[in-house]
């Protein structure tokens, strides 16, 4: 329960009280700060796009995969088994929000709006929570979850083909929402390919907690 209440909490205080106080419009206020010629190599490929349709793909691709991740399990059954993975994907989801508002406040990057407008779009305190994808890191959350679950049950675990099948539907969601995300302007390349790497070690971690004596 701790695992759950303690990060839920953290993280709707962070972004519902913390980031709007503390998030500074620095493009707004400093627009020669923000122009392309400060975007690294690679990021200035984002400054180029502002999809309507790579936002709502992402958006589609983020809640079907929770949707997929949550209910998967409880087909398979049994109900004490899904309430576990439920307890996995929702914590995880938890600790991933909460670490990715601490280091939104720490980092405080600006999206690519803020560099393609800074009087307009870089006014608005949430242009500043670039740094890390928060869709791409929740796919990955989903996605690794679900196949920890399949992982944990030995008459899946025996049928190697699904797991192998769920990885790579796995990796393809999460290349997809980070290629969504980029296209919609809303991040930058160097952001979705960081977003990965904390809901893997959360993940991991909250499954060796959970099922301590499973391989």
């Amino acid at each position: 329960m701790v695992l759950l209440v303690v990060p839920a909490t953290l993280w709707a205080v962070l972004g519902m009280k913390v980031e709007p106080e503390v998030l500074q419009p620095r493009c707004h206020l400093h627009p020669d700060t923000c122009y392309r010629e400060s975007v690294n190599a690679l990021d200035q490929v984002a400054l180029d796009h502002e999809s309507p349709l790579g936002q709502r793909l992402s958006d589609w691709l983020q809640n079907g995969s929770g949707t997929v991740a949550a209910l998967v399990p409880l087909a398979l059954g049994p109900v004490g088994a899904w309430a576990t993975d439920l307890a996995i994907l929702t914590e995880a989801t938890c600790i991933n929000g909460s670490v990715k508002s601490l280091v939104t406040l720490g980092v405080q990057r600006p999206r690519p709006g803020a560099y393609r407008s800074p009087h307009e779009n870089g006014a608005s305190p949430r242009q500043y929570t670039s740094f890390y994808s928060g869709h791409t890191s929740f796919v990955t959350v989903a996605m690794l979850s679900l196949w920890l679950s399949l992982f944990s049950r030995a008459k899946v675990a025996r049928r190697g083909f699904l797991l192998r099948l769920t990885a790579v539907a796995g990796v393809l969601l999460v290349v997809a929402t980070a290629f969504c995300r980029v296209w919609a302007g809303a991040h930058f390349p160097t952001d979705v390919l960081a977003a990965p790497w904390i809901p893997l070690i959360v993940c991991l971690g909250l499954a060796a907690f959970h099922r301590p004596a499973n391989p």
